[in-house]
């Protein structure tokens, strides 16, 4: 194995591990899109225009807790709220100018740095090849490996269920014996109690 190689490939892991830590420490996904008000701007970013009813289904939020969030944009100006020009009692959702650069916003904070922006695209296409390659051989190894540990067990199990048919006891053996002049399983004899004390307890107790 290229110890080298190894090495620069578990750095790699640790900074990645320090990199999610440090963008979620720093509150990076407490606005995340995937939750609360950001999801709600994130899906009219996408398709302006939406009844309460169908932004509660494609959000799966309901809407009295909805109606709330929807308010709550209004009021900041992140988005209006129209009446349908074919049912009145439908309200329509459409982000405002100043969603959409709060939305932008948050979607650029959410990706965060991009690791691979120093290479050009063609070192990343030749970097996914090598990852491919490596992946499909560690694959394959562990594969392998599961295969013969797997048919290790089976064999384990049908020689314990033989023994088990054969009546042979269920353990691993008498051991070894204790060291010469130590009790057999155990830490010695220990302290005896103080004087006047009786032994391993807590006092007499009380009479019945």
């Amino acid at each position: 194995m290229n110890d080298v190689l190894f090495e620069k490939l578990m750095r790699l892991e640790w900074l990645l591990k320090r990199k999610h830590m440090l963008e979620a420490s720093s509150g990076r996904f407490k606005f995340d899109h995937a939750r609360g008000q950001g999801r709600v701007l994130a899906a009219l970013n996408l398709k302006d225009g939406i009844s309460t009813r169908d932004l509660s289904y494609v959000l799966g939020i309901a809407v009295p807790s909805l109606n709330e969030m929807l308010a709550k944009l209004d009021k900041a100006g992140l988005i209006e709220r129209k009446p349908s020009s074919e049912d009145k009692r439908i309200m329509l959702s459409f982000i405002t100018d100043k969603g959409k650069e709060v939305a932008s916003a948050k979607e650029k904070e959410r990706e965060g740095i991009d690791i691979f922006a120093v290479l050009s695209k063609e070192e990343q296409g030749n970097f996914e090849l090598y990852l491919d390659k490596v992946n499909a051989e560690l694959e394959t190894y562990l594969e392998d490996k599961y295969k013969d540990f797997n048919e290790k067990m089976k064999n384990a199990e049908k020689e314990r269920m033989r023994l088990a048919s054969e009546g042979a006891p269920f353990d691993f053996g008498p051991g070894f014996p204790p060291p010469e002049g130590r009790p057999p399983y155990g830490f010695g004899p220990g302290f005896p109690p103080p004087e006047g004390r009786p032994p391993h307890g807590f006092g007499p107790g009380f009479p019945l």
